[in-house]
């Protein structure tokens, strides 16, 4: 995994800091992106993962988005608990924030 541009790491937690304080730590390769309360995305590159739950991940799916995934010696592992996010999240704060919001909840249970 390549570690993202601190310019997108900026952006997201600039864009998201209505939410309240966010943290950003290491996370295999990439970063996490904390809320007060809970991990609820995470940073690959320049790709960005909500987590999600039963109920917020038919949405992701129907989009056509993919589950986090990374290479091990014994094959791809896909981690269903973060999909990724609508590339319009990148650019529509509106958006952005309700998605975040959302996994802020889905992280939290």
């Amino acid at each position: 995994m390549t570690r993202p541009p601190d310019g997108l790491v900026a952006r997201l937690t600039d864009d998201l800091s209505p939410l309240g304080p966010m943290d950003t730590r290491p996370f295999f390769g990439g970063l996490s992106i904390i809320s007060e309360t809970a991990q609820f995305a995470i940073i690959m590159g320049e790709q960005l993962y909500f987590k999600v739950n039963d109920t917020t991940r038919p949405s992701y799916i129907k989009l056509g988005l993919e589950p986090f995934s990374y290479t091990t010696r014994n094959g791809v592992r896909e981690v269903h608990a973060y999909y990724q996010a609508p590339p319009r999240a990148l650019t529509e704060a509106a958006l952005l924030e309700r998605l975040a919001v959302e996994a802020i909840k889905a992280a939290e249970k």
